[in-house]
């Protein structure tokens, strides 16, 4: 076996566990399925050539995270486009079809309100269950301005989703907010 070939093995060992997350990450960063699979494409592209770069086997994730955002945000520049980050909306197939859209478009509008930095470490943290040490390597910011952006963050998202509505009353606490820098 070529030095090339267990180089590409390696890759891959480091890859694989994280493919769910990385397309749904290039999802939610492309707003659809074809852009997020092409967009996925181009970045193991980009992260194989680069390979050489990373340093620890334990930082593939957010260094692979970067190399996506990264080049989302490049293809964004090129196009022209905004460098918002897209939340998505399907419909769904159910006998309340209407009540999860609205659910969902309120979420959405909600989500607007969000800078995209908060937006995304916002979905990274609660949705991809990256560290916050991981989010402030992928955004390049110290620890306490990811805990900041998380806060600010939720708080922005809590009053503009609950803006017609008052929040429960016994607001949950997050399991996961233990995963500190």
């Amino acid at each position: 076996m070529e030095p090339e070939d267990s180089r590409n093995e390696y890759f891959m060992r480091l890859y694989e566990p994280h493919h769910a997350s990385a397309l749904a990450y290039t999802r939610r960063l492309t707003g659809n399925d074809e852009d997020a699979r092409d967009l996925l494409h181009d970045s193991l592209e980009a992260a194989l050539r680069a390979f050489r770069t990373l340093r620890r086997a334990d930082s593939f994730k957010p260094w692979f995270f970067r190399i996506a955002r990264n080049r989302h945000i490049n293809k964004m520049r090129r196009l022209k486009l905004s460098r918002r980050f897209l939340f998505h909306v399907t419909p769904e197939t159910s006998i309340q079809v209407d009540e999860r859209v609205a659910e969902r478009a309120k979420l959405k509008d909600a989500m607007d309100v969000l800078s995209p930095e908060e937006r995304e470490a916002l979905l990274l943290f609660e949705v991809d269950g990256f560290l916050i040490k991981d989010i402030a390597r992928l955004q390049r910011r110290s620890i306490s301005t990811i805990k900041y952006r998380l806060r600010q963050g939720r708080d922005k998202l809590r009053n503009a989703y609950f803006s017609d509505t008052s929040p429960p009353t016994a607001w949950p606490v997050p399991a996961r907010d233990d995963r500190g820098g």
